[in-house]
């Protein structure tokens, strides 16, 4: 019997399903020959991860423009701008992202920029995350969104 197949055996008996210490003491006793390295590479292969890595996102898009992030927010200071609020789109695959100030966020405004955004950063995204702001959820950009 290979390796593989020894802790695969031990992991899945009734009393298995253990640490890898536990697994590799079991794995040890059939066969002398099992390394500790061995246990850790079966378990990468086949065991889901139950923690996050240290430093890595839970998720990460596949690829860039597959999925954008995009919201409102304001300025407050200077307080004589004309632009006070922004539109920011951020492909959260390539960290690029549009930023527009707009003098306001109706959907005849916001549509325009977020066309313009999405063309900065490539086209059009399969999934687009945003909060409930009105604008996102209009008539106008829903029927964007669903012509693109």
């Amino acid at each position: 019997m290979d390796k593989n197949e020894i802790i695969k055996n031990i992991y899945h008996q009734p009393d298995g399903y253990a640490s890898m210490k536990d697994t590799y003491e079991k794995a040890k006793q059939k066969d002398k020959n099992i390394k500790l390295i061995d246990i850790k590479n079966w378990y990468n292969e086949n065991v889901p991860r139950t923690s996050q890595l240290r430093g890595y996102n839970s998720y990460i898009p596949p690829h860039a423009n597959f999925e954008y992030q995009a919201d409102i927010f304001f300025v407050t200071r200077p307080e004589n701008l004309e632009y006070k609020i922004g539109l920011i789109v951020v492909d959260t695959f390539s960290k690029f992202c549009s930023v527009m100030m707009l003098k306001s966020k109706t959907p005849d405004v916001i549509l325009p920029a977020m066309e313009q955004a999405f063309k900065t950063l490539g086209g059009m995204p399969q999934i687009l995350y945003s909060d409930s702001e009105g604008s996102f959820l209009s008539k106008e950009l829903n029927e964007f969104y669903k012509k693109t």
